[in-house]
């Protein structure tokens, strides 16, 4: 592209985006699909880009909502801790780290109160909001956010007794080396 091509304004801002993205996602594919879609909300709604005063602050509002929607329909898509090795064709030894300490959290989850593997199976891994999942038990949503806080605070104390951490500058995971005082089956 050269300078005097109309489309070259268009592509530093596809550019812009799909980095912006990317480094949420961490997949360039996905990356890309997502900066598509954002491209195809404005392209189906022209009376709202018309009335757009900044259209770089627009479309990087557009571009967080699509990366927050991205992560709310495949949160709903994974599979529990358990079912994340199973079918994963590598063998265990050679499994991803994220793969290795969900491994990790099916036999801490159990290791549980009953009260607290409820909650956390009703909340993490089946997806129920904590409104439904407090009207399901009865609980005030306060209650439900209460017990979801402490039942998560204590997988977390379980799953820190039993592993060290390296994380990244997000405070992601990055690897993980089991501590030899770990009674845990991980």
């Amino acid at each position: 592209m050269t300078a005097t091509d109309p489309g070259a304004p268009w592509e530093q801002v596809r550019s812009r985006m799909l980095g912006y993205v990317e480094r949420r996602v961490r997949d360039r594919g996905t990356a890309e699909d997502i900066v598509q879609d954002v491209f195809v909300r404005v392209a189906a709604n022209p009376e709202a880009w018309r009335a757009v005063r900044d259209p770089a602050a627009y479309l990087l509002h557009l571009t967080k909502h699509a990366v927050a929607d991205h992560y709310r329909r495949t949160r709903r898509e994974v599979p529990a801790p358990h079912d994340a090795l199973e079918k994963s064709a590598e063998p265990p030894e050679e499994a991803s780290e994220v793969q290795q300490i969900a491994a990790c959290l099916t036999p801490l989850l159990n290791g549980l109160s009953a009260r607290d593997q409820q909650t956390l199976r009703l909340v993490d891994v089946e997806g129920v909001s904590q409104a439904a999942a407090a009207k399901e038990l009865g609980l005030s949503a306060s209650g439900m956010k209460s017990r979801v806080q402490r039942a998560r605070a204590r997988l977390r104390d379980q799953l820190l007794a039993c592993c060290a951490f390296e994380v990244d500058h997000r405070g992601l995971p990055t690897a993980f080396e089991h501590q030899p005082a770990c009674l845990g089956p991980c």
